[in-house]
């Protein structure tokens, strides 16, 4: 499974990527991720950002790309997930959509 959060109109938050154990290495997550991708640029989306402390390495295999904390913009620092869900070592990423 897989979220995508509307932050403002041009800007996304993945959350939730989660693919049973049973799956992984399958290439599921990927796929997933890519469908969320699609989705976000057909409504426009020119920015997906993502919060993880677990999977750097496999986003960043898609592109996504690590960047300070401090370099959120206020869409992304004022959401409810960088706030208060993820814990402030959990790395913030993002990829840049080509529309």
């Amino acid at each position: 499974m897989v979220g995508l959060e509307r932050l403002e109109h041009k800007i996304a938050l993945l959350r939730s990527l989660a693919v049973d154990e049973q799956h992984r290495g399958t290439g599921l997550g990927q796929n997933l991720v890519r469908h969320a991708e699609k989705l976000a640029r057909s409504e426009s989306i020119e920015e997906i950002w993502l919060l993880t402390d677990s999977a750097s390495g496999f986003f960043q295999k898609l592109g996504y790309k690590k960047i300070p904390r401090t370099s959120a913009p206020n869409p992304v620092r004022t959401c409810t997930q960088f706030r208060h869900l993820c814990p402030s070592s959990a790395d913030l990423m993002i990829k840049k959509l080509k529309t």
